[in-house]
């Protein structure tokens, strides 16, 4: 009985074997490989080797049926990692456009970028991002260049839009729209010291009678 049995167990192990093993080594080594890595849930090792497997032996049934398992447990990690990262890059969206709105555009340039990171394609953070780089360049500016020749202020933006083009296609090109308050204030030039600005104010002046200086 023991004998029959231990029988038994060789003849399913040789079956085994030879169910795997067809006698090439580089075909035998890929689904070792693929079948460990399969065990270790490496996906993407195993998917190589049994593509690997299938190559050498494109008629082989076993390597293809695994790929199709490997290719299923690939799409649903995928599938759950893209929900994940969809919660993710709304709350950083959320909070980054909370900080933009309350002025803190250093922590909002921040948030924005990590969203950035999940998302490359996406607009929104890429405008934000850009308008942060540029009100920081324009602060940096400020700190070197607080005074400024003032020659027109608007509500409407259109207006402030129009006319700041205006202002730089016939009379200076170092001409920009500042926020005073809840107007839009254009800028004839920006100036270091007050009495640089003061030295071309009467020529600010021939543009509108009422330009002034103002220091931000």
């Amino acid at each position: 009985m023991k004998r029959t049995l231990l029988f038994t167990v060789l003849i399913m192990m040789v079956s085994t074997i030879a169910f795997y093993s067809c006698g090439n080594p580089e075909y035998d080594k890929a689904i070792e490989q693929a079948d460990a890595a399969m065990e270790k849930k490496e996906y993407k090792s195993a998917k190589a080797y049994y593509t690997k497997a299938l190559k050498i032996l494109p008629d082989k049934e076993y390597p293809q049926k695994q790929l199709d398992k490997v290719n299923k447990v690939l799409e649903e990690i995928a599938r759950k990692k893209a929900i994940e990262d969809e919660k993710k890059f709304n709350a950083l969206i959320e909070k980054a456009d909370e900080l933009y709105a309350s002025e803190q555009y250093g922590k909002a340039k921040g948030q924005y970028q990590q969203a950035l990171n999940i998302k490359p394609n996406e607009k929104h953070p890429k405008q934000r991002i850009a308008e942060i780089n540029k009100m920081m360049a324009e602060a940096e500016a400020m700190k070197n260049y607080p005074y400024h020749i003032v020659v027109g202020a608007f509500e409407v933006d259109r207006n402030a839009v129009n006319y700041l083009e205006r202002i730089k296609q016939n009379h200076s090109q170092q001409a920009r729209s500042l926020p005073i308050g809840r107007l839009d204030a254009i800028t004839y030039k920006s100036y270091k010291s007050l009495n640089e600005a003061y030295n071309d104010l009467n020529k600010a002046r021939q543009i509108t009678p009422n330009a002034w200086v103002w220091k931000k």
